[in-house]
């Protein structure tokens, strides 16, 4: 998060006169080189037949305005153990934007969806219906009964505590480290039973409250979303919310003031390749400096043909190979 103009400012203190288009250059010329294999790592995400999506807001500058207009980084997220995340970059949130962050082999994409209320994603789905299923976020259920709540709602106080329930059942999962089997197992036995519970109470007292009001438009986008908690109850796989991804987007909120914009589509595409392989070496424990360098020099010697063989992933699978070995 640290803009290259500061950077030029700390080398000049140090001694080292690097003029900031040539800084410019080297960057972009950089990501240009490793476009490949993010590309490689958005592959690898859909590769899977489950994965998390969101999208955050980021200015672009507008060409030959001198303002900025508002963009969208596409984060899809594989949040199994070893799994990888990609980031896309977009001028705007329709669903054509969703298509083309999802790139040309997301056609015969098939699987679940985990994302938030978002109209973009359910119309993606109504068109691909028995091919792509959609799993919602029970924590963006759950932020419209704390704000009830905060107002001094009671029932919104029972509904938070059934849903804590569910995620306490699913810290213990975690804690033991349970896998898809074990999880549909405890889940079946323990959580549909409070599933059904919390929809019977939401639909009970829907007409005590005002369709307007806090807790009206809290149970009201409950029950619009619950149709997409059934993907938590049929595969073990899926989380009881979206939150991982949105742990994927944090990083680029932290350096949002020092960045307050990209200066192009081009800086955009090229940003999100930065973050895309900066995220995957924290995820799979790699020194992102020696990766950067050793990924750069393949690239280099061998051409982008060797890309899927050097995605952080496949780097950190053939590092666990060799200590079995």
């Amino acid at each position: 998060h640290l803009p290259l103009y500061r950077q030029q400012n700390i080398f000049q203190r140090l001694g080292l006169h690097a003029p900031r288009d040539t800084l410019n250059h080297w960057t972009l010329g950089s990501l240009e080189l490793l476009r490949p294999i993010a590309e490689a790592i958005h592959l690898e995400c859909l590769a899977k037949t489950y994965l998390q999506v969101d999208e955050s807001p980021i200015k672009e500058l507008a060409p030959g305005t001198g303002k900025t207009r508002t963009g969208y980084v596409w984060v899809f997220n594989d949040p199994c153990p070893q799994g990888s995340v990609s980031y896309r970059w977009q001028k705007g949130r329709s669903c054509e934007d969703f298509e083309q962050a999802l790139g040309g082999g997301a056609k015969d994409w098939e699987g679940i969806f985990q994302c938030d209320g978002y109209s973009v994603y359910p119309s993606y789905q109504r068109d691909r219906a028995g091919v792509i299923d959609l799993g919602s976020c029970m924590a963006h259920i759950r932020r419209g009964f704390s704000k009830a709540l905060d107002a001094g709602e009671r029932d919104a106080a029972r509904i938070i505590y059934l849903i804590s329930c569910l995620y306490h059942i699913e810290d213990k999962l975690r804690q033991k480290k349970a896998g898809p089997a074990l999880r549909d197992a405890i889940r079946a036995s323990h959580c549909a039973p409070g599933f059904k519970l919390i929809e019977k109470y939401l639909r009970k007292i829907q007409s005590r409250h005002l369709p307007q009001s806090l807790m009206g438009k809290a149970i009201s986008y409950a029950l619009n979303q619950w149709s997409g908690l059934e993907a938590y109850l049929k595969d073990g796989r899926v989380e009881l919310d979206n939150n991982l991804c949105e742990n994927t987007i944090r990083p680029l909120k932290i350096g949002a003031k020092n960045s307050l914009f990209f200066g192009s589509r081009r800086g955009g595409e090229l940003g999100c390749v930065a973050y895309t392989l900066i995220e995957n070496c924290k995820r799979h424990g790699l020194d992102l400096h020696d990766y950067l360098t050793s990924a750069m020099k393949a690239l280099v010697g061998q051409g982008p043909v060797h890309a899927p063989e050097l995605t952080p992933a496949a780097i950190a699978k053939a590092r666990r190979l060799k200590k079995v070995s």
